[in-house]
């Protein structure tokens, strides 16, 4: 492994399954308003089956009537997670 690079865990069928069935909010990276994009159809989807969507676009307000968000520009590493 490269220094620097952490391992990420994959999840089976099974765990995405599990995943899905618990109900979370899935962020869309890169969703968009175009319903000629693939993405466009999954978000789609995933309202329909009653999914707690966010969609991640620096682009646009609004995608499906959801609000969108602008990606964090820190990375994950550095957020101050101590909750104060």
């Amino acid at each position: 492994m490269r220094q620097g690079k952490v391992p990420r865990r994959m999840l089976d069928d099974a765990g995405i399954r599990a995943l899905l069935e618990s109900g979370p909010r899935i962020a869309i990276v890169g969703a968009s308003a175009n319903p000629a994009r693939p993405v466009f159809g999954v978000m789609q989807g995933l309202l329909l089956a009653g999914y707690d969507v966010v969609p991640v676009n620096p682009t646009v307000d609004e995608v499906q009537g959801c609000a969108a968000t602008r990606p964090s520009s820190t990375p994950c590493a550095t957020q101050d997670r101590s909750g104060s």
